[in-house]
């Protein structure tokens, strides 16, 4: 594998990283009920944000 490819490879993880981060402190933090928020979930009515 050349030099780029390792590169690509290591962006892609870095963006992986950071997707799951993201995803992982929303949970966190209560701002989403699992499912990517409460504005596109089908359950919107039971989804309430905890504080």
């Amino acid at each position: 594998m050349k030099l780029a490819d390792y590169v690509i490879l290591a962006l892609v993880a870095f963006v992986l990283f950071l997707v799951i981060r993201h995803s992982v402190k929303r949970k966190a933090s209560g701002a989403s009920c699992g499912c990517g928020g409460c504005a596109g979930c089908s359950a919107r009515e039971n989804c309430a944000s905890r504080k």
